[in-house]
């Protein structure tokens, strides 16, 4: 073999490759792409804009690992807590700003049920001084009941649609409450489900995004508190609200 030919054929051998490390996935990452799956497959016509949300959120994880890395390897331990809070609060601005969706679709959410509860009650006609003293003898009823039944009254309506006494037991006086406040939000949802389904999808994609800020929040109060960092420290004075 000649000198051409056997320089040929050192370029032509593949040229060896460094090993990289498998960087595994972290928990929180997991967590938010088994949320981002969940939402892909039931939501269809908002997963894109989720799906970026979502990509956000893992890039704050993983830019928030590598910092912690970087200061372990850079700053004493004097000063490695106080740098370690201020990526902290870089990291979660950007969590922020994905929860701030969240809030956008609970006033949705809130707006929606709003309509729908009107639009159940549309086509009675009746006297304002009527509808209060109605309102009024269904309160009564109720309040001879045992607490028990007293929800199970408000559930019921709920079941058939009767909004009048929802809203009846509702109006009652702050310091006189018929049934727990829970109770009422949950038979007024399901009222304005029954008129509007498209809000159940609503409050289950609000319920994705605060699960995925949730696993975004954990993972960094994880990686926090594996380097002797109270995550409670990071909530205080000038940080972030979370």
């Amino acid at each position: 073999m000649n000198l051409a030919q056997a320089a040929h054929a050192s370029q032509s051998q593949p040229t060896p490759q460094t090993p990289q490390p498998v960087r595994s996935a972290s928990p929180a990452a997991l967590s938010i792409a088994t949320i981002a799956a969940g939402v892909r497959k039931r939501f269809l016509k908002w997963h894109e804009s989720f799906a970026l949300d979502m990509n956000n959120l893992t890039l704050a994880g993983e830019w928030f690992a590598g910092q912690v890395a970087e200061i372990r390897r850079t700053f004493t331990p004097a000063m490695k807590g106080e740098k370690l809070l201020a990526a902290a609060v870089a990291a979660r601005k950007d969590i922020a700003s994905v929860r701030a969706k969240s809030v956008a679709i609970g006033e949705r959410i809130k707006a929606e049920t709003a309509a729908a509860l009107v639009k159940s009650t549309q086509g009675k006609t009746e006297n304002e001084l009527v509808r209060f003293w109605r309102f009024q003898e269904i309160r009564d009823e109720v309040h001879e009941l045992d607490p028990v039944l007293r929800i199970a009254f408000v559930q019921t309506a709920a079941r058939i649609g009767d909004v009048d006494s929802i809203q009846a037991v509702a109006g009652a006086p702050r310091g006189f409450r018929l049934v727990p406040e829970e109770t009422i939000r949950q038979a007024m949802n399901a009222t304005a489900t029954a008129a509007n389904p498209e809000i159940a999808d609503l409050v289950a994609f609000k319920e994705a995004y605060d699960a995925a800020t949730a696993a975004a929040e954990r993972g960094i109060a994880d990686l926090l508190a594996a380097e002797g960092v109270a995550p409670a420290t990071v909530d205080a004075g000038t940080m972030i609200a979370i």
